[in-house]
């Protein structure tokens, strides 16, 4: 009789973390910065009768807060006010007031203009909020303080332009007026002033900033300035960083041909612009497209302009352009998308033969001519990387659409009650299951949705003719809210497109939008940070114009005289979850810029670090030496003796810890030496930031390392089973006899070709019968051959389905990740298939010898009445189906758990795919894939458990019969329906109730606890 088995306690741990997960994100939910300052009940305006007389701080926009100001100055003035309000704020005012602090700086005072876009949009404001933050920063760099931080000065003039002969001879004179604010700056502290005329040009005392808007200076920027300048202060030097952006740049060398065509009036301002120097921070239209024509090699477009203003005879103007132009940085995302398999002209595959360009989508804004000529550049520049060798016969597929500034129709002036957000920006971050746009009115948004239907279709037609799907996707465009809507639209269409963009905006970093911006490489030609070492007392800046205006500023203030400092290679960043991520540039011999230098962080900057390397080398043969260590010092009852040293190495095997605790410090610090190093390097090495696969391919390896420790740990327990299974069942082990494959049992003939008298139906044979054709079949070779079979087919199986359905792309970053993604993924894969068919093997062929017992073992080995006990008054022939239903259960005891082996591979598996470590997708092909997989385990075991609860019931309908039949022996039937309950309440091996089956909990525990995790992540909404 067997012992009663004794209830353990188990800790359902695959429900409880979870739970204990979804309680951490409770207590570590992350915290907006929410300001504790309650709202001003009134604003209280005390008027100020210095220069500067209007309240701003220093991070306002300044043409916001003048224009308040000014409407301010139209109402009629109160009655108290003594001073003259319009003559303080106008021209000649400000201009005595910078003739006095000349005369007291003896001359070293600077007149610094910064243009600013004055339009009156929301995202034309707050780039004037962001210039100003950025000049001011940039004068405090170079030790310039304000002299007044909380108010700025303005000057308003009603005759604008100054003079009518500045305006075009073919344009009609206009009425217009000028409004601009100005703040004075001083420089802290004692300064060393050289004399004047010694060359110390940049020796100023005072510095007047003036934000001048770039709207009331075209059509003639520089005529208009060059009059300004004049009756504030001939007598000084002045700089300007501007154009605003690429529209004003091309309005300065439109009016330099007019001069040359003499469509303008010269007018005597002698040399008006000699002491002026411009330095251009934001246009980065690109040469070709400002001129109209390709300059010379050897020329540039600043020597266009100096040579044009000299020949006016406007004075010796200098020229700079601190900032790379459109097809520069459009160059080098052209760069990034070859580093990421995605081709923009012909290339070559594996096999050496010509393939079309990858289809790539590119949308770019219509309504201005800048928006426009981006598509075109991109154009230009990826004919540019076509190889010469290339077959002309073949395409580039990149399509080109449109769409309008301002797609959300915000217009200024809008608003809603109590200043509550409209049910559009509402719903911007929440889910359904249908768009809600509508599809008339000023919001635009649905041109979107029908443009990704469209887009959508179109794909269908390509790949229906073998062209591809769509590969990427790029927004080149200015409006940061735009991109914004075209991301949130067209991601979950095209899941496995790369997107990209130009222009670098800490929006894109923001965790609300991470669902849209995620994995979104952007080209720009700054990031928030100009360096380190010139931005170590404030915070990187919110845009690369941003950064851009602050690098202007610097130069302009001669606090960098090295152009090569500024003008550097397009920083390429991509988007994860801590931020943006600056990727390392593949360095260019034919460039003229020079590099970026990209800082390594976190994990590989720590490894890389002193010391490092040779400590891990120490810690790893420490960690080799304990493991041996804990091996020598196990203690296993079931090996005689404690086991020798060779027994106990085969048990450390069959340990996990022990694979875990050796293999594991390996694969991680293996993979992350190879990552740093080499072109692997080109693909950063991070974890949990959502733009690395290296994490991805450490836990493929994990998976490896898994599938080989399971299989050898599946194959020891099995066989120590087997060998306590025949000496306790006193049956015969498998007889060595010389290897023959004729004499090779594969499993594919029916069992009782060995034994013909197995198919007589009332056929009675011995259990060491039945033993030994078992252990046949469960040898290396016949196991090795039927999964080499089967693996062999389901390989040609997915191959069949990965070409009918998309396949599946790796987010890789350079030749170098893609091939280590392929020899890890390979590898990974076969392990997982051949662990999953060796337990599918295992099960079945358990499967197949349950079916021979419950046909009948009548007859057990003499020594099995010693090793297991007589039950008297019975015989040992009425034991038969007791020692079928106890062998069995101690057999697939041992057997059944083995479902867990593939099943925890395959989770590794699915881990690996993971959007915490990269952009990886889920075609439906691989879903298929996986789930055939998993199905392939389940079924095994679910035939497993029904074959033994058909001998259960053969065993039980046999002793039923037998009680029966001993109605004389009220003891015998007794002993009988002993046994008859203890079989049916036997909860072993296979026998177990259906709950606590291994491929049941495998599927409710884990998908319990993921629906509790799902449950609390829609209830506290804090994951």
């Amino acid at each position: 009789m067997a012992d009663e088995e004794k209830r353990k306690l188990e800790i359902p741990w695959a429900t409880l973390l979870p739970i204990v997960a979804a309680l951490a994100g409770v207590i570590a939910q992350y915290k907006p910065l929410v300001s504790a300052r309650p709202p001003a009940p009134s604003a209280i305006t005390d008027e100020q009768i210095a220069d500067q007389d209007v309240d701003a701080r220093l991070w306002q926009d300044p043409l916001g807060v003048v224009q308040k100001a000014k409407a301010a100055l139209d109402d009629p003035p109160a009655k108290d006010v003594s001073v003259d309000r319009a003559q303080r704020h106008s021209i000649s005012s400000l201009a005595a007031h910078i003739g006095e602090a000349a005369a007291k700086a003896e001359g070293y005072v600077l007149l610094l203009a910064v243009m600013l876009d004055s339009g009156p949009y929301l995202e034309q404001a707050e780039s004037r909020l962001r210039a100003r933050q950025a000049v001011l920063e940039g004068l405090s760099e170079n030790n310039f303080i304000p002299v007044d931080g909380e108010h700025i000065g303005f000057v308003f003039e009603k005759k604008w332009p100054l003079l009518a002969k500045q305006i075009s001879a073919d344009s009609p004179a206009r009425d217009a007026s000028l409004l601009f604010a100005w703040e004075q700056c001083s420089r802290a502290g004692d300064s060393k002033k050289a004399p004047n005329g010694t060359g110390a040009e940049n020796d100023f005392e005072q510095v007047f900033v003036l934000w001048l808007p770039a709207a009331r200076l075209n059509p003639n920027p520089l005529g208009n300035f060059a009059s300004l300048i004049t009756e504030l202060a001939p007598q000084l030097e002045a700089r300007m960083i501007g154009p605003a952006n690429s529209t004003g740049l091309q309005a300065m060398i439109r009016e330099i041909k007019a001069w040359k065509q003499e469509k303008i009036h010269k007018f005597a301002y002698g040399n008006a612009l000699d002491k002026v120097s411009i330095f251009s921070a934001r246009a980065t239209a690109s040469d070709d497209w400002l001129l109209g024509y390709p300059l010379p090699e050897g020329r540039s477009l600043e020597d266009e302009i100096e040579e044009g203003v000299s020949q006016n005879g406007w004075g010796n103007l200098q020229f700079y352009r601190t900032i790379l132009t459109d097809d520069e940085v459009l160059r080098a995302l052209v760069e990034e998308l070859a580093l990421r398999d995605v081709h923009v002209g012909p290339w070559r595959n594996w096999r050496k033969k010509w393939m079309q360009g990858d289809h790539i989508v590119i949308l770019s804004e219509w309504d201005s001519a800048y928006g426009r000529a981006l598509a075109q550049t991109f154009q230009t520049e990826a004919e540019k990387s076509q190889l010469p060798e290339a077959p002309k016969d073949l395409e580039r597929h990149i399509h080109a659409y449109r769409y309008m500034r301002g797609i959300d129709g915000r217009l200024p002036g809008d608003s809603t009650k109590d200043g509550a957000h409209d049910d559009s920006a509402k719903n911007q971050n929440t889910s359904s299951t249908a768009p809600i746009e509508a599809t008339e009115g000023l919001n635009q948004s649905d041109f979107l949705r029908r443009l990704g239907q469209r887009l959508k279709e179109q794909e269908r037609d390509w790949q229906q003719k073998d062209e591809g799907g769509v590969r990427a996707i790029g927004i080149l465009g200015s409006d940061i809210y735009d991109k914004l809507m075209i991301l949130r639209a067209l991601r979950p269409a095209f899941p496995n497109a790369v997107f990209f963009t130009n222009n670098y905006d800490a929006h894109f970093e923001r965790r609300d939008d991470w669902d849209d911006v995620h994995n979104l490489i952007i080209a720009s030609p700054f990031g928030g940070t100009l360096s380190l070492e010139r931005q170590k007392a404030f915070a990187p800046f919110r845009d690369s114009n941003q950064t851009s205006m602050y690098a202007g500023t610097l130069r302009a203030l001669g606090g960098i005289t090295d152009i090569n400092e500024i003008v550097r290679q397009p920083h390429i960043l991509e988007i994860g979850r801590k931020g943006a991520h600056e990727l390392i540039k593949v360095a260019d011999p034919a460039s003229t810029l020079l590099p970026n230098t990209v800082e390594a962080d976190g994990f590989s900057a720590w490894l890389r670090g002193p010391g490092v390397r040779c400590g891990l080398a120490t810690a790893g043969i420490a960690l080799l030496l304990m493991a041996g260590w804990i091996i020598l010092s196990v203690v296993d009852r079931r090996l005689a003796g404690g086991g020798g040293v060779r027994d106990k190495l085969k048990r450390a095997c069959a340990s996990t810890p022990i694979w875990l605790m050796i293999g594991l410090p390996i694969i991680l610090f293996s993979v992350a030496t190879f990552a740093v190093s080499g072109n692997a390097a080109l693909e950063p090495l991070t974890f949990f930031s959502g733009i690395s696969i290296w994490p991805s391919e450490m836990l493929r390896l994990i998976a490896l390392l898994l599938a080989i420790h399971f299989m050898i740990k599946a194959r020891i327990d099995l066989d120590t089973n087997e060998k306590e299974l025949t000496r306790r069942f006193g049956l015969a082990e498998l007889p060595i006899e010389k290897w023959r494959w004729r004499k090779m049992r594969i499993g594919l003939r029916r069992w009782h070709k060995e034994y013909p008298d197995w198919m007589k139906p009332d056929a009675q044979f011995t259990a060491k019968e039945a033993w030994t054709a078992y252990l046949r079949r469960n040898q290396f070779w016949p196991r090795l051959i039927r999964v080499g079979v089967l693996l062999a087919i389901y390989a040609v199986f997915s191959y069949g389905v990965f070409a009918l359905f998309q396949t599946p792309v790796a987010p890789a970053r350079g030749d170098a990740a893609v091939r280590a993604d392929f020899w890890i993924l390979i590898p990974a894969v076969i392990g997982m298939m051949l662990l999953t068919f060796y337990v599918v093997d295992a099960i079945r062929l358990n499967s197949n010898f349950i079916r021979i017992v419950t046909g009948g073992v009548r007859q057990w080995e003499p020594e099995i009445s010693e090793s297991r006990g007589r039950i008297p008054p019975l015989e040992k022939e009425d034991l038969a189906r007791y020692y079928d239903i106890a062998f069995v259960a101690e057999r697939t005891e041992v057997v059944a758990p083995l479902i867990w082996y593939p099943l925890i591979v395959l989770a590794v598996m699915v881990l690996a795919r993971s959007a915490y470590f990269d952009n990886w997708t889920w075609p439906f092909s691989l879903i298929l894939i996986f789930t055939l997989n998993a199905l392939w385990a389940f079924g095994a075991a679910a035939l497993l458990r029904r074959v033994a609860e058909q001998l259960r019931a053969a065993a039980i309908s046999s002793l039923e019969v037998l009680r029966a039949a001993s109605y004389k022996s009220p003891e015998r039937q007794a002993t009988f329906a002993e046994l008859i309950g203890e079989i049916r309440g036997l909860r072993k091996g296979a026998f177990a109730p259906l709950s606590e089956q291994p491929f049941v909990r495998a599927v409710i525990l884990p998908s319990g606890g993921l629906g509790l995790f799902a449950v609390a992540q829609r209830l506290l909404d804090v994951f």
